[in-house]
């Protein structure tokens, strides 16, 4: 059996790439135009988006020949033999 890894759409990436760019020039332009009250709205979505762009980096399943390995974002990759789950 082949290593087969499965990941996040590619757009996943883009639009978090997208939507931190945006943030950051919206910051920008309330720094420069003294909108204070602005700038924390702004860089919650620069977070957002940065949450995105590292879920397509780090969020992956890979089927190998005798387990599954399931990575997430935030927690420790998952080994799960095929005898665990019967197959």
């Amino acid at each position: 059996m082949d290593v087969k890894i499965v990941r996040l759409h590619s757009a996943v990436k883009v639009i978090g790439a997208v939507g931190i760019i945006t943030a950051l020039i919206v910051t920008a332009v309330s720094v420069i135009t003294g909108e204070l009250g602005f700038i924390a709205v702004a860089l919650i979505f620069a977070v957002l988006g940065g949450m995105l762009f590292l879920a397509y980096k780090r969020q992956y399943i890979v089927f190998a020949e005798e387990e599954i390995i399931a990575a997430y974002i935030l927690r420790k990759k998952v080994h799960i033999s095929y005898e665990d789950i019967g197959c």
